[in-house]
């Protein structure tokens, strides 16, 4: 019994003629597919078990490939991640690598040096400024007191020039 996807047999006919003669007879060729469809159906099975072993190679390949390029990259991120919230610039990642991901490493870590140096000159020049500042300070808390010093004399002397007219009225208006 045949099935619209199974076909047991193949047959194939032809005439066999010559041009001086005619029709001289015909050609019929039949054939027992049983033996195809064996083979079609081994190859698949072994088809199919390559390629399910070539899957779980892919599979343990890419496992153990994903992990040389994500464990440094989690690595880069877990630093940059720290340095971001603590301020730290003194941090690096170690380089495990001579390839991109290293030279990507030695990148992250040269841009922390010249962040860390960047807010270190910060620093300094912040430092000579308050100390700049600090100094101005004092000369002007100095200048302050000498001004007031001044006044306080000025003050008296005004006083004191004051009590003399006064005293000169006084003697000037009795006889």
């Amino acid at each position: 019994q045949k099935t619209a996807y199974e076909i047991r047999n193949c047959d194939w006919s032809s005439d066999v003629c010559s041009s001086d003669l005619g029709q001289l007879g015909a050609v019929w060729i039949e054939s027992d597919l049983e033996a195809f469809y064996h083979r079609l159906r081994s190859n698949a099975a072994a088809a199919l078990l390559a390629l399910t072993l070539a899957s779980f190679l892919a599979l343990a390949l890419s496992s153990r490939f994903q992990s040389l390029i994500s464990e440094p990259i989690l690595a880069l991120a877990t630093v940059a991640r720290k340095v971001e919230r603590e301020k730290d610039y003194k941090l690096t990642v170690l380089k495990s690598s001579e390839d991109e991901i290293g030279q990507l490493v030695d990148d992250f870590n040269l841009m922390i040096r010249a962040v860390s140096e960047r807010d270190q000159a910060l620093v300094d020049h912040q430092n000579k400024l308050e100390a700049r500042v600090a100094d101005r300070t004092k000369e002007l808390e100095s200048e302050v007191e000498v001004r007031r010093q001044r006044e306080e004399e000025l003050k008296k002397a005004k006083e004191g020039a004051e009590a003399a007219v006064e005293k000169a009225r006084q003697a000037m208006a009795s006889p």
